[in-house]
């Protein structure tokens, strides 16, 4: 009974140390003050794309990944062959960074942008 009760403990500890959280799904970034929406399909295989209300025509499409508390989004718009990085913390939503073509966008950009799971 006591091997029973342990073997139990420790399947369940295994199950629950491998699995990890689905971060897959949309999320949507709204920038009021450019009367911009962003929507982030990330796939459970690790791609995704992005749609950018501006500009419809020149969807973002690449890989995410999760980096300790971020979720990193890193592709190339079709039109502009643009490269951006786009990382927002996968718990609260916090934008953390926004890299695009190279530079990165002033952290009083960023401020306030919450990126939601849909």
């Amino acid at each position: 009974m006591k091997h029973l009760l342990l073997t139990t403990i420790a399947a369940i500890l295994l199950i629950g140390c491998v699995s990890s959280p689905d971060h897959s799904g949309t999320y949507t970034l709204s920038d009021l003050k450019k009367d911009m929406v962003l929507t982030f399909e990330l796939k459970p295989d690790g791609s995704f794309i992005g749609t950018n209300s501006k500009e419809k025509d020149d969807d973002l499409i690449g890989s995410w990944k999760v980096e300790g508390e971020l979720l990193v989004c890193e592709g190339t718009t079709e039109k502009r062959s643009e490269k951006i990085i786009i990382k927002f913390n996968k718990s609260i939503g916090k934008l953390d960074s926004v890299t695009e073509g190279g530079k990165e966008a002033p952290t009083e950009e960023l401020d306030g942008l919450i990126v939601k799971k849909n």
